[in-house]
């Protein structure tokens, strides 16, 4: 199936593109939602219990959303045992890493390309995603 046509099911083309290609130590799932009191960032990640969840704001460009699950995954993937982040994610050498091989993984190595084969489930095609 070539590149989804919806923006949700493109995202979601991308986040099993990176669950291939830049695993996690944990079972990591993607939310994307409306900005509430909450969560009023561009994207989060978090450790819940021996899960990852990683919160991506509805309300983006699809590039600045794009760039954001991207971002996002890097934090999924420096997540430890001992690391839990529930206030502001650490930007640190580790996390720049791992977030400069998914970038150049994904923007210079045809990742990009790659990622527009994956079959999406069609509940995350709607009309509202566009």
């Amino acid at each position: 199936m070539p590149c989804s046509p919806y923006r949700r099911g493109r995202l979601r083309q991308i986040e099993k593109w990176l669950r291939k290609e830049f695993p996690t130590p944990f079972t990591t799932r993607v939310r994307i939602q409306k900005n509430t009191k909450e969560f009023k960032d561009y994207g989060a990640t978090y450790r819940v219990g021996n899960e990852i969840l990683i919160l991506i704001s509805k309300h983006l460009r699809w590039h600045v959303a794009i760039e954001t699950l991207l971002h996002e995954w890097a934090h999924a993937q420096v997540v430890t045992f001992d690391h839990i982040e529930n206030e502001k994610a650490e930007h640190d050498d580790n996390w720049a890493i791992h977030y400069g091989r998914i970038y150049r993984s994904f923007y210079d190595n045809g990742g990009c390309e790659d990622s527009r084969y994956y079959t999406v489930e069609k509940k995350f095609r709607t009309k509202r995603d566009g």
